[in-house]
């Protein structure tokens, strides 16, 4: 595992040279955020209550990365378009904290689920998850392919209606916590290669 992880932090160092070369200084700005949230999320944010935010804002600065490196520029255009992973990641990461409210209590971890408690963090994930397609469709009025990406709104409303309805029941929440992860993925990876279908066609 060690041998591992010296082999990718040596292959990214390469690549981020490579793009610091290619597109650069910017992209070691942005390589920064990234390896500031990743620890700071571990050591600290976690902790405080702060972990979802965190991966908000992760997300949000890989997607303005990854449109900086292929675009060669910024755009505000980007930001809206990269809040919508940035939300999705976030309600995996906070539907995943319900099962272990009690046990990150008595740790003293204190996420946001633990301090306002299941049902009301039930309503927030709904609320949140209702945001991120809000967001989906208003990106979809200047780029009609990445409505298609709607297509998963039935999973979101599955995971929403259980933890609703069975906020408490760790073992009903499982299906949701898996029906989020596929909407994050299936969603994520359905706008991505719509925007590429509209560059490419000039949609």
């Amino acid at each position: 595992m060690k041998n591992l992880v010296i082999l990718l932090s040596t292959l990214e160092t390469i690549l981020a040279a490579y793009l610091t070369i290619v597109r650069g200084w910017f992209v070691l700005v942005l390589l920064a955020h990234a390896l500031f949230i990743i620890y700071a999320y571990s050591s600290v944010l976690a902790f405080k209550g702060l972990g979802e935010l965190a991966c908000f804002y992760f997300e949000t600065v890989v997607v303005i990365g990854s449109y900086f490196v292929t675009s060669g520029r910024l755009s505000t255009e980007a930001f809206l378009p990269a809040c919508i992973p940035g939300v999705f990641i976030a309600m995996v990461l906070w539907i995943n904290e319900f099962p272990d409210v009690d046990a990150d209590r008595a740790s003293g971890k204190l996420t946001l689920v633990v301090r306002v408690g299941r049902r009301v963090a039930s309503r927030i994930y709904v609320s949140c998850i209702a945001l991120a397609y809000v967001l989906l469709t208003l990106v979809g009025i200047k780029d009609p392919p990445v409505l298609v990406s709607l297509v998963t709104i039935p999973l979101s409303i599955k995971s929403s209606t259980i933890v609703i309805k069975r906020y408490e029941d760790v073992e009903a929440l499982i299906p949701a916590m898996r029906s989020t992860i596929l909407a994050a993925i299936l969603t994520t990876v359905i706008m991505s290669l719509a925007f590429f279908t509209s560059g490419l066609l000039g949609v």
